[in-house]
């Protein structure tokens, strides 16, 4: 219920800032790269799962960008 509310959000925030708050500065910013890279992975695969929804609605075939041969 309150997964996306700004609580969950300032909590979740506050939590990770805690985590790492005694970490040295390379491993606070490696960190904050690794969850950088894993929000750009999880945006990509969202974008990806809707253009095939809307691709599968349509009645085209879904996207497979191996399957032609790399053509």
């Amino acid at each position: 219920m309150f997964r996306t509310s700004r609580t969950a959000r300032r909590g979740r925030a506050a939590l990770t800032w805690m985590g790492e708050w005694r970490l040295p500065g390379s491993e606070r910013h490696a960190a904050r790269s690794a969850r950088a890279v894993k929000r750009e992975i999880y945006r990509n695969e969202k974008r990806v799962a809707k253009l095939e929804a809307e691709r599968n609605k349509s009645g085209k075939p879904p996207y497979n960008p191996g399957a032609w041969g790399g053509i």
